[in-house]
């Protein structure tokens, strides 16, 4: 299907909302309350999640391509976060953090309930650099579509 090109270019900046059954699949695959993926949830087997996240990448670029969107976008669905690079986890995209137990970041503390309160968030472990920073793999391959899936229009 073939759509006349807009007078101006339009993209998605950001993330696009999880449909809800991947929110569902991301309840089931991970422990409760998790900030980062947990050594215990890197074990589990994710292809469940994959196949979840594979599919509601497809339809999102379908509905983009349908919109006529310019650029589109795989809607981050995988992205855990807006730093996972910066991770001291032997599988992070780049080399030279290490886990700092006394984190003291104060923006992550004022979180708040549906009620407005402020609450108390559990940070975990921090990372802060130990070593000259290598980049191991591109930052965000891990959270792209699969490229030898079939996609609408190709």
């Amino acid at each position: 299907m073939k759509h006349a090109r807009s007078p101006a270019r339009a993209e998605t900046v950001g993330s696009l909302l999880r449909p809800a059954a991947l929110r569902a699949a991301v309840v089931r695959f991970y422990d409760d309350g998790h900030s980062a993926v947990l050594a215990e949830e890197r074990a589990k087997d994710a292809s469940e999640l994959r196949a979840t996240e594979d599919e509601a990448i497809r339809e999102a670029i379908r509905r983009q391509i349908a919109c006529g969107l310019d650029v589109i976008t795989d809607g981050e669905f995988r992205r855990q976060g807006w730093n996972p690079a910066t991770s001291f986890l032997p599988d992070a995209p780049i080399e030279g953090y290490q886990s700092a137990d006394d984190y003291r970041i104060t923006y992550m503390k004022f979180w708040r309930d549906e009620t407005g309160t402020i609450v108390n968030r559990p940070l975990g472990p921090g990372s802060v650099i130990s070593s000259p920073l290598k980049l191991r793999h591109d930052i965000a391959t891990n959270e792209f579509l699969d490229p030898t899936i079939s996609l609408p229009g190709k």
